[in-house]
């Protein structure tokens, strides 16, 4: 039998020995001892929504609302156009954290 050990990185081996006879068969194993520690990067938790479990009554509603107003005061509204957009976008966000439960991602951790 051959056994091998192969890095690219020899600096980061510290000893190689073999052991002898770990079983009936008279082959032995490699032993190494490297300096390689593990990396791991915490995600962070994230928000999501739960739109199966939306009041989706209540939302229409809102949302009927919103565009009614929101019409009205884009048409006699003063100011940027782009900016106009931006608060109205901004509303029609409020009525969804409103009405759409959420919960978040738990944290986990991924080894490289």
């Amino acid at each position: 039998m051959l056994d091998l050990y192969i890095t690219n990185i020899s600096s980061l081996v510290k000893t190689t020995t073999t052991v002898t006879s770990i079983s009936d068969h008279d082959h032995g194993a490699i032993v190494a001892n490297t300096d390689i520690d593990l990396l791991s990067t915490k995600k962070k938790p994230r928000k999501y929504f739960l739109f199966a479990e939306a009041n989706w009554s209540r939302m229409t509603e809102d949302a009927a609302k919103f565009v009614e107003s929101t019409l009205y005061r884009a048409l006699h509204a003063q100011g940027e156009p782009w900016m106009r957009i931006w608060k109205m976008l901004k509303e029609l966000h409020v009525l969804i954290l409103i009405d759409t439960p959420s919960t978040m991602t738990s944290t986990r951790v991924d080894y490289y």
